[in-house]
């Protein structure tokens, strides 16, 4: 928490912990400020932070940490799912019911995500309220209404299933899916890669994510922990940057990336990240040179 405490959740149990008299971390139980007439649970599976608030999860309950007191709900009918946090906002999915959040210590139900099955996170994307589905994709808010998010990844989420979400430092989009890897988007929902076994990490089912100082990408998988260097040292550039196949030439110069494509000269526009026309020429270089300082081109049609 914003105290430094570490939080743990188990099987019938959950607690914290602190070191003792010589400093050795050890766990202290919370279960003892339960209502004696709570039954016996099973996994604390999910644990949420909220400034000075904790909030532990089972099937049964969620269960509040306020002040060294203990608060619970219980669903009404089946059970809990699973728990969100947005922006201080709890949210809780009951099966078959749908969501709830809990506002003035009561869970209300929120009807207009009442049409949506199988929430795997529920976040805010540029300031608006967004679900991410198992497999029915991303939906945004716009004027108090879920809409679809269009991505480049749309149908590879869809059929990969995604149980994962994580927004990192950089405004570009981790997700996590069943069968296919991690999946990269940048802020306009271009699809970057899917990484996937083959190229180097765990599992090709991803079930957490989460970032370090670095920016490098955590993941926890089905057969272990994966990290990923983000932004990776070798970048792919290709049609969807500008690059239309047929490349003569790649050169640096005073700072800018050069390339001779097909038919013309291309410069690398950091600001749009892609590369666009430099100049008139339209005609296809074979060769680009820098000679005293200046960039010149071999074309079939003479030297500029």
């Amino acid at each position: 928490d914003e105290n430094g405490i570490v939080f743990v959740g188990g099987f019938g149990d959950f607690g914290f912990l602190a070191p003792d008299s010589i400093g050795f971390l050890q766990f202290l139980s919370l279960k003892h400020l339960l209502p004696e007439s709570e039954p016996e649970f099973t996994n604390v599976y999910r644990i949420l932070i909220d400034g000075s608030d904790t909030y532990f999860m089972t099937t049964s309950w969620l269960a509040r940490l306020r002040s060294g007191k203990i608060k619970i709900w219980k669903p009404t009918e089946t059970y809990f799912f699973l728990p969100h946090l947005v922006e201080g906002r709890v949210f809780v999915e009951e099966a078959r019911l749908g969501v709830k959040e809990l506002i003035d210590d009561e869970l209300m139900p929120v009807e207009n995500m009442s049409n949506f099955s199988s929430i795997r996170r529920i976040t805010s994307i540029d300031g608006k309220l967004a679900l991410v589905t198992f497999n029915q994709g991303i939906f945004i808010t716009k004027d108090g209404v879920f809409q679809p998010l269009e991505t480049e990844a749309d149908s590879y989420l869809k059929e990969k299933w995604t149980i994962t979400f994580h927004q990192l430092p950089s405004g570009f989009f981790a997700i996590g899916t069943v069968k296919g890897g991690l999946v990269l988007l940048d802020k306009d929902y271009r699809l970057l890669r899917p990484l996937k076994k083959e190229n180097g990490i765990a599992h090709n089912t991803i079930t957490g994510i989460c970032t370090d100082d670095e920016g490098s990408i955590w993941l926890a998988t089905y057969n272990g922990v994966s990290r990923v260097e983000f932004p990776a040292a070798n970048t792919l550039f290709d049609e969807r940057l500008g690059i239309d196949g047929g490349l003569q030439k790649v050169i640096r110069h005073n700072g800018e990336l050069y390339a001779g494509g097909r038919s013309a000269i291309l410069k690398y526009n950091a600001l749009s990240s892609k590369f666009e026309q430099a100049g008139s020429l339209d005609t296809l270089p074979f060769d680009i040179l820098i000679v005293d300082g200046e960039l010149l081109a071999a074309t079939e049609n003479g030297v500029f």
